[in-house]
């Protein structure tokens, strides 16, 4: 149960947890922004800290948490309302978490609520599971399609605008995306792109210092 801290009530219903579970099977958002919603969901109803509580709750800096809250606005999983304490004098913004669009999930997670394996059983259970997640790991990865050109430059520009903002997005070009991804990422399996590529980005302020390695899409396609 989502605790209140003791914050005032401000008629808000809490989320169910089923909110969570829709957030968390999100492949879309990263790591940071996950993290992010789990610490605001906490909170209760009244959901206010500062952007420098929120990074010390994540255990990031308050760039990545801000980052974080960015990208939950525009997945539309949270609302950003600005206060004031006094005239012309900002206070820490209130928040309201917004259960991500999609199909349901139950609200108890079914490997909470199955009854344990009995003590005798758990070690021919264990291996069993490790086995069966080899399989189907090895099997999903034979299985992924390779990503189309249009998903690497849709993955590089959501990176880049969680980052650094819309408008460097907006500024550079397909070809320029492209060769980012080539230079960043290539062949690897990486699970969420968009946290792969945010993590880099977060390393490095400018992003034009990336843009100057990656050079052209036909520099790679001429290599």
């Amino acid at each position: 149960m989502p605790r209140n801290n003791g914050a005032r009530n401000n008629g808000t219903p809490p989320l169910p947890p089923s909110a969570l579970w829709s957030v968390r099977d999100d492949r879309t958002l990263s790591e940071h922004a996950k993290i992010a919603y789990v610490m605001l969901w906490t909170r209760g109803t009244d959901i206010r800290p500062s952007m420098r509580t929120l990074a010390a709750d994540m255990g990031v800096s308050v760039r990545t948490a801000r980052c974080a809250v960015r990208e939950l606005e525009q997945a539309g999983a949270l609302k950003t309302v600005p206060r004031l304490s006094g005239p012309r004098r900002n206070d820490s913004n209130q928040y309201e978490l917004l259960p991500v669009l999609g199909e349901a999930s139950p609200a108890v997670p079914p490997a909470l609520s199955a009854a344990p394996p009995a003590a005798g059983d758990a070690d021919e259970d264990r291996t069993m599971k490790i086995e069966s997640e080899g399989r189907n790991s090895l099997a999903s990865r034979r299985a992924r399609p390779a990503v189309t050109r249009a998903e690497v430059i849709h993955f590089v520009r959501r990176a880049i605008t969680i980052s650094y903002g819309s408008a460097d997005s907006e500024d550079i070009t397909d070809g320029q995306a492209v060769a980012l991804w080539y230079l960043l990422i290539n062949n690897r399996r990486v699970a969420d792109p968009v946290a792969y590529l945010g993590k880099i980005f977060e390393e490095t302020p400018d992003l034009n210092t990336h843009l100057a390695n990656a050079g052209t899409e036909e520099d790679w396609d001429a290599a």
